[in-house]
Order: structure tokens, then sequence, then C-alpha cells
């Protein structure tokens, strides 16, 4: 149980992914309201308003209808032009009942085509390119006394291309580019209310000295506490001072890491930075002190999930778990038991209808971790 991190080594020749779980930033604060889109500024501000509306629809959460929206401010002479209408906005909240606002600017909005190319050797490719670019921010506002719940700002910058052999391709279209650049904001807005999982790619010495192929070896076979074992040995045995004994004392961290000792970790990445000091250990060093902190705020979760149920009143946090939350957890390798125990202990709001179960299933949720939701709804 607990998160998987990324930390460079000096010198590395594998890589394994792990995956890194985050909570959706707006934590629980949708709980029990609905949504309304307020003001929207910007080209291509409507056609990604209405992206977010069918995500949002689509993880359960409801959307007033903006039709209907726009029907109540004119019954009731109001004007909501922007999130500077406080008043407006908090009067809205009370003909409506609780409910949350997002409102959405976007500045930048555009694609434009790159000078075609030429790359390879015989024969070479032609390449014709159209770059997009697409900044939105998007403000949520509690309507129920103006707050400001939160404000995430999204940027991508897509790349399409065509290629030939013979000649020089057309253009990919610039609506097709505009599309894919909608697309990928949507999926970082997601973020605001879906947890999420980053995979990182964890470089890992796999040389013959000091153990770092039997490491290897038992690290792409998943049994981490093998790779404790091997590399906390290696570590302790290869000759001090030499670059090879910084390369065993960074292998063991990666390896604390894989099973979520993170103060060990960072003992064994300490001992590589002194043995050899570089600035990808510095920076690994600190790429464990930022999960280990991160680990050590999630930790209420997994105390309410064995306490007592007497004592589990005193353990709550401000966490709500979802479909989201509960497929981050999978993925990010928390085992079923331990899934089951913290829905038993934490509150949590559950879709189970047809299609969410198949995306349930789809991301490889146990069956028992599945039963646990619905009885908990």
């Amino acid at each position: 149980m607990g998160l998987l991190a990324l930390c460079l080594p000096a010198r590395a020749e594998k890589r394994a992914a792990v995956r890194i779980y985050h909570p959706a930033s707006l934590g629980p604060a949708l709980l029990g309201k609905r949504v309304v889109v307020g003001p929207v500024h910007g080209k291509c501000s409507e056609e990604f308003a209405a992206l977010m509306v069918r995500d949002l629809r689509s993880h359960g959460i409801t959307v007033f209808d903006r039709t209907g929206v726009d029907a109540v401010l004119s019954a009731h002479d109001l004007t909501l032009r922007s999130t500077d209408d406080v008043d407006a906005a908090i009067e809205l909240g009370r003909l409506l009942g609780p409910s949350v606002m997002f409102s959405i600017d976007v500045p930048r909005c555009e694609t434009r085509r790159r000078e075609t190319i030429i790359e390879g050797g015989l024969p070479a490719f032609h390449k014709s390119r159209v770059e997009g670019h697409f900044i939105a921010t998007i403000t949520v506002m509690d309507l129920a006394d103006g707050r400001e719940l939160a404000e995430n700002t999204v940027h991508v910058d897509p790349l399409k291309e065509n290629q030939s052999m013979t000649s020089v391709p057309e253009y990919p279209a610039n609506g097709e580019v505009r599309d894919l650049a909608l697309e990928q904001a949507a999926a970082l807005a997601q973020r605001m209310y879906v947890p999420w999982t980053e995979t990182w790619e964890v470089p890992f010495n796999d040389s013959k000295g000091c153990g770092g192929r039997r490491s290897w070896t038992l690290l792409k076979a998943g049994d981490y506490e093998g790779v404790v074992q091997e590399a906390r040995a290696a570590a302790q045995s290869c000759e001090r001072g030499k670059y090879s004994g910084s390369d065993a004392w960074y292998n063991l961290g990666v390896a604390y890491m894989l099973v979520q000792n993170y103060d060990d970790a960072l003992e064994a990445f300490d001992e590589a930075q002194r043995l050899h000091r570089s600035r990808t250990l510095s920076e690994a060093i600190a790429g464990c002190r930022r999960i280990k902190s991160f680990s050590e705020a999630m930790a209420p979760l997994w105390q309410n999930a064995s306490a007592d149920p007497q004592r589990r009143a005193e353990a709550q946090t401000d966490i709500l778990l979802t479909n989201g939350f509960i497929i981050g957890l999978v993925q990010g390798n928390v085992a079923a038991g331990d899934i089951v125990r913290l829905i038993a202990s934490q509150p949590g709001h559950f879709s189970l209808g047809p299609d969410d179960l198949a995306r349930l299933k789809q991301a490889a949720v146990p069956d028992m971790v599945i039963a646990a939701m619905r009885a908990k709804k």
C-alpha cells in the first residue's frame, strides 16, 4: 500500500514503469452538489465547455442544462457575465440549490503550419506539420457563499504531421489539430474532479557488478522484497568509494521506494551521493522527499482503514472515495484487501451502472473491491 516514485540515478541502463497516485484537486468539494457552467470567454471556449460537461456527466457528476440556467437568470433579472458577479452567483445558487460553478476563459486557441522538413536517409521522409496552441483557465466557485474553490490553467501544444517517401504530403487539417488540443486540455482539466495516476520511468542499474543484473531480474518479476534483499547485500558488499558502489546504493534506494520505505530510501540515496556526488542524485533525494511528504499526507486514510470502528471517526479525512479514486488505487498497486478496508471506513460516492461497471472491469478492479463498493452504495 502506498505510492511509488521516480528517482534518477547517476547511471542506469534499464527503466521500470511505476505509478504515483494523485487525488483530484477539488477533493470532496463536489459531494452532494451539481455543476453550473458559468461564463465562458474566448475562441473555442464553447467547444471546450461542451467537452468538460460531457466528461463531468460521464463521471456521475450532475450538470445543469445551460438553457435552464439562462432561463432562471432571466426570470429573476440576474446578470452573470464573469466570476466578479459574486452576488448574482450566490443568488443563483440559492435558486438552484447546492451547486458549484465552472467558469472558463480561453486566451489562446489557434493552429499554424510549420515549415515542411525532410528527415532520414535514403529514402528520405517528407513531413508536413501543423501545431496547435491552447490555453484555458478554469475557475470553480461555490455558489453557496461565492468562495473560490479552485483555479486551474491547462496548456497544451499538440503537433500532427503527415509524411511521405515520394513527395511533400498534404498538411494535417487545422480542425483535427484544434480538436486534438481541446481533447488534451479536457483530459488535464479532468484532474480537478477525478483522481489520476502518473506513470514514471524509473532508471535502474543492471550492470553485472554489485548485483545489478540479479536485482533487475527480480524487479522484472515483480519481486520487490527480493530486490530489497539483493540490493541491500550488494550495496553492503561493494567496495566503497568506487563508482559501482554508488550505483549499488542507488539501486537499494529504488528498491526501498518500491516497497514504500521512504526513510531508508533517502538514507540509501544519501550514501550513493556521498560516494559519487551528482546533480541527478540530488534530484533523486529531492523527489523522494516530495513523495514521502505526500505519502505522509495520505497516511490518515490507511490509519482509518485499520482502526477499530470506535476510533474511525477520529481518523476521518476530507477525502471522498469515488470510482476514479478506487481505479487509481488499483493502478497504484494497492492491495485489494487494503482497498476493501478503506471503502468500509471512509465516505464514498460510487456509480455502479452498466457503463461504470464496464470501466471498473476494464481497469482490472477486483470483484471483491466492486462488491465492497456496491455494499457501500
